[in-house]
């Protein structure tokens, strides 16, 4: 079961590096209130049940992935930034809570490390994200458990990189 894990990290690296080099072609985090809709977190399950897969599989987490890859190309504004980061920090103590939670804080997390990744001054969210999924990927899976080393240490980095950009616990 290691080795599935492991093969959808290699799959969400390659996703990365494609992303980048988008961001590398001109699509930056510009921190800029868009008129656009600013909601990065999808309302409703409908959302969800577009994405192809069913809930944790690797399949879906791929899915997932896929649709915050594809958000993120359009870059990041600070209100987008810090609604992401204010989710994460109040869904904290409850990450695992059910998998509708998961699979959101899945796909804002990654859309966060993803959309921001390339910015120097956003470098804290970028992490933030990647601890994020991190630490939800391996228990949404069911590789990990919510109390395993792993899971422990990806959330102490949550908490670091929360606290970090000025959210406290």
């Amino acid at each position: 079961m290691k080795k599935t894990y492991n093969k959808k990290y290699i799959a969400i690296g390659a996703m990365a590096l494609i992303v980048a080099v988008a961001v590398a072609l001109g699509v930056y985090c510009s921190g800029q209130k868009s008129a656009a809709d600013t909601k990065v977190l999808p309302s409703s399950s409908a959302s969800w049940g577009e994405m192809a897969g069913n809930g944790g599989t690797a399949t879906r987490v791929d899915a997932i992935s896929a649709a915050a890859a594809k958000s993120a190309q359009q870059g990041a504004t600070q209100q987008q930034m810090t609604a992401v980061a204010e989710y994460i920090c109040q869904n904290y103590n409850n990450l695992f809570k059910d998998t509708q939670t998961m699979e959101r804080l899945l796909y804002n997390s990654y859309w966060l490390q993803v959309a921001c990744q390339d910015n120097s001054s956003d470098q804290n969210y970028a992490m933030l994200g990647q601890s994020t999924e991190q630490a939800v990927a391996g228990v949404y899976l069911k590789e990990q458990s919510a109390t395993s080393a792993t899971t422990k240490e990806s959330l102490a980095q949550v908490k670091s990189w929360l606290k970090e950009l000025g959210y406290s616990l």
